[in-house]
């Protein structure tokens, strides 16, 4: 295999969970919902009450492993129910619902000039670009790019609908779209392609979308206030197209924030030389040398996805530090702060590090200062901020993470070694630990921090 590409495959199956309950919904079930909703609905999904229906699956706590029974919804409304289990969790089984059964792949080339990314697009493409990279390179963009202003505050249905309206006026005219940005574009411009049946191309621009986001399929929203990715799609592009010359416009923390992605994915595979060279490039700074270690990265994530691309079985292990992650990073959106996706999955690592010691053993004193020894935490103001949230707002979040089956529980990916995430004894990939020993732990991962900052 050549180190200049990969190819993602994804095999035919079905874009849902296997069921492991059924919830019924009612026939008498009254779908109130207000003008913003069913407008939303309306111009998203061409049916209303979608929205509505999202609210009520979220407000019962259903999960992803929960099939929806819709045979005693009136029948004018299933297809509002339908269009609401697509993206519910990115997915969910329901009555009457086709799969879809088509082999597909997708390449990722790494390209070594800035001409080398566009040249293998159509000229009728739409470009869609994020308007921070547009701000640096305009004057080497395909001519007649759309800039739009995507940021993690706006990772939302309201941008969804935004761009969804966008998308839409092209169409009728057979282009395809390339979405040229980090992650939030991605995940909102692929989410709006994937519903609206429009090939994509992406074209990442900052390190965490290099070597994380643009790679898997999986596209979507926050939906408050239940939290991170909740609504989405599993949606494999036509292709992906990585240049590091981007990086050279990105700040420090964006680049520790991918580099934090990068290093989930070494210790997941169990290379710690790839672990190591990592971490000697964030404390060295010598962000050149990251192009050297990326199709290492990449083919870990390249390897799981291909044999589990809708994350119905080990995928979950890419969630590693990412349960307490997401829940710090929606809380601190809140309050207007930010703090970079990877910095929060730094600290979330950190926590599923301890715990997988003082569970399992795993002995991870070296890699957890590792982690605080390259600055790869949230910094000192924000994160003594973080450690003074309050945890009935943290566990509020935990208990909405889209890994939870609706069990008064947490689950957490957790390893047993380097390369060893825990495998439970029904075959499943994350750690079920009760509200109760999951804030005990949050509790002593928060004593730990403190000594250290």
């Amino acid at each position: 295999m050549s180190k200049n590409q990969l190819i993602i495959q994804v095999p035919s199956k079905p874009n849902f969970s296997p069921h492991l309950r059924r919830f019924t919904w009612p026939k008498d079930i009254v779908l109130d919902a207000d003008p913003v909703d069913l407008a939303m609905s309306r111009n998203i999904f061409g049916f209303e009450s979608v929205v509505t229906i999202l609210r009520y699956a979220f407000g019962m706590s259903l999960s992803r492993d929960a099939e929806w029974d819709i045979s005693q919804v009136e029948p004018h409304l299933r297809p509002s129910f339908i269009a609401a289990a697509k993206v519910f969790k990115r997915g969910v089984t329901v009555t009457a619902l086709a799969e879809d059964s088509q082999n597909k792949s997708y390449r990722v080339d790494f390209c070594e000039e800035l001409s080398d990314v566009f040249n293998q697009f159509h000229a009728d493409d739409l470009v869609v670009v994020d308007s921070e990279v547009a701000r640096f390179w305009w004057h080497r963009l395909p001519s007649g790019y759309l800039a739009f202003d995507f940021n993690e505050r706006k990772k939302n249905i309201e941008t969804l609908s935004e761009i969804f309206t966008l998308l839409g006026n092209y169409q009728k005219k057979n282009r395809n779209v390339v979405v040229v940005g980090g992650g939030v574009a991605g995940d909102v411009v692929g989410f709006a392609c994937g519903l609206l049946a429009i090939p994509c191309h992406f074209v990442p621009t900052t390190l965490l979308a290099m070597v994380d986001s643009s790679i898997g399929g999986k596209v979507g929203i926050n939906f408050e206030p239940w939290g991170k990715n909740q609504l989405g799609l599993f949606c494999p592009p036509l292709s992906v197209r990585i240049w590091t010359g981007w990086l050279s416009t990105l700040a420090e923390a964006e680049l520790k924030s991918g580099a934090a992605e990068a290093l989930k994915h070494a210790v997941l595979s169990g290379n710690r030389d790839l672990w190591s060279a990592i971490i000697t490039v964030v404390k060295n700074k010598d962000w050149n040398h990251i192009r050297n270690l990326m199709f290492d990265v990449l083919d870990v994530k390249r390897d799981v996805v291909s044999r589990d691309p809708y994350e119905l079985d080990e995928r979950a292990t890419l969630n590693f530090g990412h349960t307490l992650g997401h829940a710090v990073e929606i809380l601190m959106s809140r309050r207007n702060i930010h703090v970079s996706h990877g910095a929060c999955v730094a600290l979330g690592m950190v926590h599923a590090l301890r715990v997988s010691e003082r569970r399992f053993g795993f002995f991870a004193n070296e890699i957890v200062e590792d982690i605080v020894g390259a600055g790869l935490l949230p910094d000192k103001k924000d994160l003594d901020i973080i450690l003074a949230l309050p945890q009935s707002e943290i566990m509020e979040l935990l208990k909405s993470d889209k890994k939870n089956d609706g069990e008064n529980a947490v689950r957490f990916i957790l390893l047993k070694e380097w390369g060893q995430p825990v495998c439970g004894p029904s075959g499943e990939w994350a750690v079920t630990i009760s509200l109760e020993e999951a804030a005990r732990d949050i509790a002593g991962t928060v004593d730990f921090l403190l000594g250290k900052v």
